[in-house]
């Protein structure tokens, strides 16, 4: 909605970046090419709302306790593989909002107050 609402009023923005809308939108595997871009002063500001599939308290089955914020040892295999790929993508977040921020740009972070997220 950020993005709708930015490009109303003929500001200039990207295309969000969400594997959704294809494999070249995978930060995970081409996340890359956004770190090259604000590295060569192509955007300096961006927006990032990271998925609360595995970092939201509320999850069932509990995937992660403040002993184990990055994920319970005891997950099922689907449940560490969702818990890895929320660690990766906030790894990845952190990484381009330090990045923007060493560029002297501006970021924002999308993620509910009760967040595994603030927590690392």
């Amino acid at each position: 909605m950020i993005t709708l609402a930015l490009t109303m009023c003929l500001v200039p923005c990207l295309v969000p970046w969400d594997v959704r809308f294809g494999d070249q939108f995978n930060v995970l595997s081409q996340g890359w090419i956004l770190l090259r871009l604000v590295h060569g002063g192509y955007f300096k500001d961006v927006h990032c709302g990271i998925p609360c599939r595995s970092k939201n308290w509320g999850g069932e089955p509990e995937s992660r306790n403040w002993s184990h914020v990055l994920g319970l040892p005891c997950l099922s295999e689907h449940q560490s593989i969702v818990a890895d790929t929320g660690n990766a993508l906030a790894d990845f977040t952190i990484c381009l909002c330090l990045l923007v921020y060493l560029c002297e740009g501006y970021f924002s972070l999308e993620n509910p107050l009760l967040s595994w997220l603030w927590a690392r």
